[in-house]
């Protein structure tokens, strides 16, 4: 299974897409920790729910979550981008982060989702905002100590470029999620910047 090898590969972050269906993803989830703790790694998961959740089932699957003791770290949109009551009551009472992906695409977006305490985070993806707002959704995360994702979309290690150097250009970022390279058939380097295992390195030019 690919799991096993990104662990082999040296891997110890994974996210895990969860789907709101209750049972499957108490399979998913039990795969996903089987193979790796086989692995004998440490490792932490990511859970992104790709909005496919209710205030209900995000709390009961965030509850069995926490008492299976699996090691989760975040819980990525679980709900719909435009549930802001449901979000405000999930990041009121969930004892896993909530970071917030479809509900911020704007530096507006940004301020309302920060004023109604919709998240504990957010995900910035360039491609999805573009590289200044972007950096101006960076900034207001900040400034109301929000956690923020460096992310992308299925992007080659061009596009992706926009979006490493801005999480190593600010350092600012507590999460990174920037793989999307190793699921293309893609070269592996875009000018100075190059994959090195499971990392990015950028050369001195």
């Amino acid at each position: 299974p690919w799991v096993g090898r990104a662990a082999r590969k040296g891997f110890t972050l994974y996210k895990v897409k969860v789907s709101g269906i209750e049972a499957d993803d108490k399979r998913m989830i039990a795969s996903v920790t089987s193979i790796l703790d086989g692995a004998q790694i440490e490792y932490r998961l990511r859970l992104d729910g790709n909005q496919g959740f209710s205030e209900s089932t995000c709390l009961t699957f965030a509850d069995y979550v926490i008492k299976k003791r699996y090691p989760v770290e975040l819980f990525e949109q679980p709900l719909k981008k435009d549930d802001h009551r449901g979000l405000r009551e999930v990041t009121k009472r969930s004892p896993i982060p909530i970071i917030l992906d479809e509900t911020v695409f704007t530096a507006r977006d940004m301020e309302l989702a920060a004023g109604e305490r919709l998240g504990h985070g957010v995900n910035i993806k360039t491609a999805k905002s573009g590289l200044g707002e972007s950096m101006a959704i960076l900034g207001l995360a900040k400034k109301h100590g929000l956690k923020v994702m460096a992310g992308c979309m299925t992007e080659s290690m061009t596009g992706l470029s926009a979006g490493i150097n801005l999480a190593m250009g600010t350092g600012a970022f507590d999460y990174i999620d920037l793989d999307s390279i190793h699921f293309l058939n893609h070269r592996r380097q875009y000018g100075e910047l190059a994959l090195e295992g499971a990392g990015y390195v950028i050369g001195d030019g």
